[in-house]
């Protein structure tokens, strides 16, 4: 394959120098890193064609890494060669279930055995479906409120972090569907150029899972692939709302969960793919206006088609103490509450300017903690039922 890019993460210097020096007078494009954080960083960042890994590696185990790319079904179909200095069967064993795909021990016949394998394995790379879709179906939980301002967007965000730490190896995007101009990326400080006009704007047949895959970023900090809105309203103009639903569908079909932030639209796009959901997660505030609003959204949805044991409300102290208990929510709204957020607005507010998760910023404090119990909450949810 010409122009083939490896990766290559090693903490031994002199052997990284004198192997990437040879790969690149062969012709391939040759990344390095010295750490297994920098080189999962430049794994999930530029999804290269080939990872040689040595195992040895001087801040993480490089097996996790192996196993790491083999569960995230946008570098599975990536081949990874183990380089070590261990020749025990055990050793090669124990590679191979980590998921490398060969096995090349440091010795004098290394570079042979290496510009051997490499163009072997490039081939069979080749070979999968341009689609590159697996079989399953992913789980899409999508946000919506009544009202604007109450924290939808960064309890989307950070639930679909906690959740990826507690169902660990599970894959999980987040699509912020928010027209005319999201939030999500500024929450998880993304700030480049590939977002949903992308996507929906691409030629006919050329917007595949693979594409997805080669171009979905991984914001740093949070455990999740990243879909972006449009950066502004005269882009979000020219989105083409059957360009969207496709997009979700590759999505549906790669990522074991589908997190899609629809903030307050009740649209033409966004309806269609709250019926196409597994569950609707309604987010609500303590304020009155905003119970009375939830209440004819709740109604509205009802009506459309969406069943009730699907929508998940969760209401969110996002003005303080004030307001209406979560007793008198219920009964106003007939639809139990699953979770309530304590009022944590400051903490929410320097995360965020921090483009942290909050249970990383702050993992003790009573909101973090309660956040988790609704996420497990959720996920327990989740697994009482797929499709509708």
């Amino acid at each position: 394959m010409e122009n083939a890019s490896l990766l290559f993460i090693c903490s031994d210097k002199l052997t990284l120098n004198f192997i990437s020096k040879i790969l690149r007078e062969i012709g391939y494009r040759v990344l390095t890193a010295t750490t297994g954080k920098e080189g999962s960083e430049i794994a999930w960042g530029q999804f290269p064609d080939i990872i040689i890994i040595d195992p040895d590696l001087s801040d993480i185990d490089g097996l996790k890494i192996a196993l790491q790319i083999r569960q995230d079904k946008c570098t599975q179909h990536i081949p990874i060669i183990a380089l070590s200095g261990e020749k025990s069967s055990e050793a090669v064993m124990t590679a191979l279930e980590a998921g490398f795909s060969e096995y090349v021990p440091k010795d004098s016949k290394a570079i042979n055995t290496l510009t051997e394998i490499i163009p072997n394995l490039l081939a069979k790379a080749s070979q999968t479906p341009d689609d590159g879709l697996p079989p399953k179906q992913g789980i899409v939980i999508t946000f919506i409120s009544a009202k604007g301002g109450i924290g939808t967007s960064s309890l989307c965000a950070n639930i679909a972090d906690i959740l990826a730490e507690i169902r660990p190896g599970k894959n999980i995007v987040v699509a912020d569907l928010v027209l005319p101009i999201g939030s999500i990326a500024q929450i998880v400080g993304y700030t480049g150029s590939i977002n949903l006009l992308s996507f929906t704007s691409l030629p006919s047949g050329q917007l595949t899972f693979q594409y997805l895959c080669d171009n979905l970023p991984l914001p740093e900090a949070w455990r999740f692939h990243l879909l972006a809105s449009t950066p502004d309203p005269e882009a979000a103009r020219q989105i083409e709302a059957e360009q969207v639903f496709a997009t979700i569908g590759l999505l549906r079909q790669g990522f074991d969960f589908v997190f899609v932030d629809l903030g307050r639209s009740l649209s033409k796009i966004s309806i269609p793919i709250i019926l196409d959901s597994d569950r609707v997660v309604l987010v609500l505030s303590t304020d009155l206006s905003a119970v009375h609003i939830t209440k004819t959204v709740l109604e509205h949805l009802v009506a459309l088609g969406v069943e009730r044991d699907t929508i998940i409300p969760l209401l969110n102290r996002a003005v303080g103490f004030e307001g209406l208990t979560k007793q008198e929510v219920e009964e106003f709204l007939g639809i139990g509450i699953a979770g309530t957020i304590p009022y944590m607005r400051e903490n929410f507010t320097v995360a965020n300017n921090l483009h942290l998760p909050l249970a990383y910023k702050f993992p003790n404090t009573t909101g973090t903690i309660a956040l988790l119990g609704t996420v497990k909450y959720l996920d327990k949810h989740i697994q009482t039922g797929f499709r509708k």
